[in-house]
Formats: structure tokens, C-alpha cells, sequence
């Protein structure tokens, strides 16, 4: 796939290659620890989920760049076409860039993409309550709640009311 250009960023499709010191290192950090469910301890390990997930169907994993620097990632699993929808995760491993509007410029591009080639209609996340910044930021984007659990928070966009 050819990458997904915004404003500012290039989504790229990970491979295994993209498995670094630096990327691995975003997973040391305690901000990131508390949101990420799979974390890798090694670069053998991010290797491997890097090429796991490369090879299914059903996801589309792909790294934030910034002139050339990797500074986050954005995973859709499982996208499933049958239903429309998509479900998103979202990782801003530099700390440089949060707050700075990243995932909204992300979400948008790469949920077009979605739309264009999967037929996506519809994209889930789950977010922790109590990270206010990213349901604001959720939010501002036009996800709207649709569960609440002790778990977290689940929110859907309507791709059919984005521009």
C-alpha cells in the first residue's frame, strides 16, 4: 500500500523493519504502559507482533511519520467489512507530539482510506476514563459514547457524518 499522506504526516504500513531500539523504548515509558494493552519486551518480540499482524487480513497497522521520524503508531482490528466497521487504536509514543493534534489529523486521513478501501463505515475504540485528554480529543473528532463499563469508555464514529 502506498502511504496515506496528511498535512504533516505519512501513515506508513509496519514491517518488521520499522522494530527499533526507539520504538521499543516508547514502551518503558509509565504514560504509555497504563493505555497499551500488548506491550513488547524485546525487539525479537515487536518483530514478531509487527509481522503477526502484517499478515492478517483483518488489520491494518500502520506507523505515524514525521519527515522520515517515526513518532506513533495507528492499528485498525479487526476491520470488519461484513459490519462496516473498524475498531481503532491509537499510540503517540513520542511525548514531543502529544497534545499537538496528531490523532485528529490521523483518524481522519486514515479513516477516508478505510472507507475508500474496505467500505468502513463506522470506527469503535475503547478508551480509560479517566485519560480526559483523548476522550476530549475523541470527542472534538465526533465520537460519541456508546458504552460505559468499568473496563473504560467505547466510542464509535459515524464515518457517513465526516466530511
Amino acid at each position: 500500500m502506498r502511504p496515506i499522506v496528511t498535512p504533516r504526516f505519512e501513515l506508513i504500513e509496519l514491517t518488521p523493519n520499522h522494530a527499533t531500539k526507539h520504538y521499543l523504548s516508547w514502551f518503558a515509558d509509565p504514560h504509555t504502559q497504563q493505555f497499551i494493552v500488548t506491550l513488547a519486551h524485546s525487539l525479537e518480540e515487536l518483530k514478531t507482533y509487527i509481522a503477526a499482524k502484517r499478515a492478517d487480513e483483518k488489520c491494518l497497522f500502520l506507523g505515524i511519520f514525521y519527515h522520515g521520524s517515526h513518532i506513533g503508531n495507528i492499528k485498525y482490528e479487526p476491520i470488519e467489512s461484513s459490519k462496516a466497521q473498524a475498531t481503532m487504536g491509537i499510540l503517540i509514543g513520542e511525548k514531543d507530539w502529544r497534545g499537538k493534534g496528531v490523532a485528529g489529523e490521523v483518524i481522519m486521513a486514515s479513516s477516508i482510506y478505510l472507507r475508500e478501501h474496505y467500505g468502513i463505515n463506522r470506527i469503535l475504540l475503547g478508551v480509560e476514563q479517566e485519560n480526559i485528554a483523548a476522550v476530549q480529543a475523541y470527542k472534538k473528532l465526533g465520537f460519541v459514547n456508546y458504552k460505559e463499563t468499568p473496563d473504560g469508555l467505547y466510542m464509535s464514529l459515524d464515518l457517513n457524518r465526516v466530511n
